[in-house]
């Protein structure tokens, strides 16, 4: 299981939504397994699974001798602490870069 987790968010911010991908690649640059998702991190949400690791065999992994994994955030969309979106070109004042 891959585990993503928020440390921290910038001041004056409750949450920020991101689209998050994950890619599991094999020795020849073939890809294992990907998964995209939209997730909202707060507080009270800071954590995102990568679910598809679940599924996959132990079997299957020992085919590889080695895995690369690729996390890719992009962080879509900004929420203030009155649940009002921060328009994108007010970003920098939340040190949101």
């Amino acid at each position: 299981m891959l585990y993503l987790r928020l440390l921290q968010l910038p001041l004056m911010i409750d949450t920020i939504k991101c689209q998050c991908k994950f890619i599991l690649i094999g020795n020849k640059n073939d890809i294992i397994s990907s998964y995209n998702y939209q997730h909202s991190f707060s507080y009270k949400t800071h954590g995102l699974q990568w679910h598809t690791l679940d599924s996959m065999s132990i079997y299957k992994l020992k085919c590889y001798d080695n895995i690369k994994i690729i996390v890719e955030i992009k962080i879509i969309e900004a929420f203030d602490l009155n649940d009002d979106k921060i328009p994108k070109n007010k970003w920098i004042n939340y040190d949101i870069v």
